[in-house]
């Protein structure tokens, strides 16, 4: 969003000159566009490469749980 004012709409432009004007509107509205896309990109790239490195302790994490889990039913049942 910029804080420019609206261009006060004016009957002595030309149609040439109001296309001019749409066409740089257009342009700095694509320009803007790629800047938010590149940094939804970059984010994601930074968000995947954290989530790749803590898989690997996610995943122990989990892994000892159930381990836990499982050996304390086994012991549990030992006692049957």
């Amino acid at each position: 969003m910029s804080s420019e004012a609206p261009p006060k709409p004016s009957a002595s432009k030309s149609s040439t000159e109001l296309r001019a004007e749409v066409e740089e509107a257009r342009a700095r509205l694509a320009s803007t566009v790629g800047e938010l896309g590149g940094a939804i990109d970059d984010t994601k790239q930074r968000m995947v490469a954290k989530a790749k490195k803590a898989a690997p302790l996610v995943g122990a994490a989990v892994g000892s749980y159930v381990m836990l889990k499982v050996v304390r039913r086994v012991r549990g049942r030992g006692g049957d």
